[in-house]
């Protein structure tokens, strides 16, 4: 039943990962999701902040990393005052190198100033939220 209970919780989480090639150092955080506030990284429930973009480095803690990746299928929603709007996926991975976000090997949303523009729909906006998808 422990197994079960772990497996379930394993499932609904989305596992995000900071990492640099060299020197190889990495970082992985698990949530029931994550919001790029513009570069400022949230996970939720709680909303506290786990990473900001800054130059072309995502800052975790001590530690800047030129990479971040979430590789498992996820959904993407760019919201506007904590409204989902425009949803796409499910994408099997995500990445973002420096401010371009990567869905599933083609370019996707890149941060501009303090909005993420969607590179399909031309919208800017100031959330992107990575969450499971809705079985």
């Amino acid at each position: 039943m422990v197994r079960l209970s772990l497996a379930v919780a394993a499932a609904s989480t989305v596992r995000l990962r900071f990492f640099n090639l060299e020197p190889a150092s990495s970082a992985t955080l698990q949530a029931r999701s994550f919001v790029f506030d513009a570069g400022l990284v949230r996970s939720l429930p709680g909303g506290g902040p786990v990473a900001l973009h800054v130059g072309n480095h995502w800052c975790h803690g001590t530690e800047r990393f030129l990479r971040l990746e979430i590789v498992q299928p996820v959904q993407c929603r760019f919201q506007r005052n904590g409204n989902a709007e425009e949803a796409h996926g499910p994408f099997s991975r995500i990445e973002a190198v420096d401010a371009l976000l990567i869905a599933d090997g083609e370019p996707f949303a890149l941060l501009r100033g303090r909005e993420w523009t969607c590179l399909r729909t031309q919208v800017a906006w100031p959330r992107v939220q990575f969450l499971i998808p809705p079985p």
